[in-house]
């Protein structure tokens, strides 16, 4: 478990070596979201559903901040690479697509991967912190040409289902 989270640590790394000087470059602007989680909600491998000891995922929703005011909605959906999820790992990583919701604008989709980082005590207190990066696409409405890069990191508790943290969304409008 340890060789495959350092595996995914140095190619998301190595992914923003390589992204960072395109996207200074492309004259796109930057905003941090600060985003609320209020549900996670546990996705089971076929066949276990209900048990704690085969979930291959989660789907997380909550609510989205720019400046402190309530912005939008956001939905997300988190499959790990390695299913199912063992609370005594350190580290594990995955998939995960992003749907923001933007009041009155529209909603654009992150799609990337994630690591998700715990201790020996997440057994027992279910603390962990997710950090995420991505890239956009999918937009609606008025975001129908965005597209960009993300990063995003949360501190949330996987028994309260509640979370919070901070989104950069570097983007642009059209190619």
């Amino acid at each position: 478990m340890l060789k495959r989270g350092t595996i995914f640590l140095c190619s998301a790394l190595l992914l923003c070596l390589l992204i960072a000087p395109m996207a200074i470059g492309a004259d796109e602007t930057e905003i941090i979201f600060e985003k609320s989680f209020i549900a996670i909600t546990p996705i089971f491998m076929d066949g276990h559903a209900g048990d704690p000891a085969w979930i291959e995922g989660f789907i997380i929703t909550g609510d989205i901040y720019l400046g402190g005011n309530k912005v939008g909605t956001v939905t997300t959906t988190a499959r790990l690479s390695d299913p199912p999820m063992s609370l005594t790992e350190r580290y594990d990583s995955g998939l995960i697509k992003i749907v923001n919701t933007i009041s009155g604008y529209g909603t654009f989709e992150t799609n990337g991967q994630f690591l998700a980082m715990s201790s020996s005590t997440s057994a027992t207190g279910g603390d962990i912190t997710v950090s995420w990066m991505g890239s956009i696409s999918n937009g609606t409405g008025s975001l129908s040409s965005m597209v960009g890069v993300v990063a995003g990191n949360v501190k949330a508790n996987t028994y309260t289902g509640i979370g919070t943290g901070k989104e950069i969304v570097l983007f642009r409008f059209s190619y």
